[in-house]
């Protein structure tokens, strides 16, 4: 099973898309799984409950793909908006690992990060859609536990809490890197930052895939402007929260030659 944790703005959709032609192309795999989405304000049900549901839903899936699976078939699992709450579901993680592999076949976890700053800028591209000025864009990393209603999480809140809120715990910065450096070196068999061209090449080597170029995808074609001092502000609030720290560790730790 090829399990891929997706954070926005890493160019996951380009991954993404990747890795579901190896299965549309019958590129030895069988089967490609994925369950996300982003709670309605307009649904009777409350954020939390919608949350939580499609977590179920993704769990529900991710059972029944890793159940019975042959030495000779590779399945694909995509993990996004609210798919999968990492911290606090670890031990379900574990779990689908140790099933695949007591059939003797391999469970390869994924993840693409990037640059601290850089995402945080490339992430203002989705102000437009959650029609939130520039001062709440940055404001919002102010705030460490608040709901995160405007789909503008770090990528180290993304990767521990995907979107229960920007902090749920109220830890210090220091807590939630080395918690999120945990997870990686216990789950993690792929961790990139940037590098696309690399990342089917790790793949291929798991897998034995035909090697195939990997066309990018969800290109934002905009401009992104910012004056010194919001830029100055925003890495400053990055190293409050842990991101500066994170990437560099991620760096040095786990990013695969």
């Amino acid at each position: 099973v090829v399990f891929f944790y997706h954070i926005p703005c890493t160019g996951g959709a380009t991954i993404n898309n990747y890795l579901m032609e190896q299965s549309t192309q019958r590129n030895g795999a069988s089967e490609y799984f994925t369950y996300w989405g982003v709670p309605n304000k307009k649904k009777t049900a409350s954020f939390k409950e919608q949350r939580e549901n499609l977590q179920r839903q993704f769990i529900n899936g991710m059972d029944k793909l890793v159940q019975n699976i042959s030495m000779d078939e590779w399945r694909i699992a995509h993990a996004h908006h609210n798919s999968f709450h990492l911290n606090e579901s670890e031990s379900i993680l574990s779990n689908w690992r140790s099933i695949v592999e007591s059939n003797g076949c391999h469970f390869v976890a994924s993840v693409m990060f990037r640059d601290a700053l850089i995402h945080l800028l490339a992430l203002h591209k989705l102000q437009r859609t959650t029609n939130t000025s520039r001062e709440e864009f940055i404001d919002h990393l102010n705030t460490t536990s608040q709901l995160s209603l405007y789909n503008l999480e770090t990528q180290l809140d993304n990767f521990l809490y995907n979107k229960i809120t920007r902090n749920p715990h109220d830890v210090d910065a220091q807590v939630k890197v080395d918690r999120a450096l945990q997870l990686l070196a216990r789950h993690f068999d792929i961790v990139a930052v940037g590098g696309h061209k690399k990342f089917p090449q790790r793949i291929q080597q798991f897998t034995g895939w035909e090697d195939k170029e990997m066309p990018k995808r969800n290109i934002y074609s905009g401009t992104l402007d910012f004056t010194k001092r919001e830029v100055e502000n925003i890495q400053k609030l990055l190293e409050e929260n842990g991101d500066i720290d994170f990437i560099e560790k991620v760096k040095l730790l786990f990013e695969n030659p």
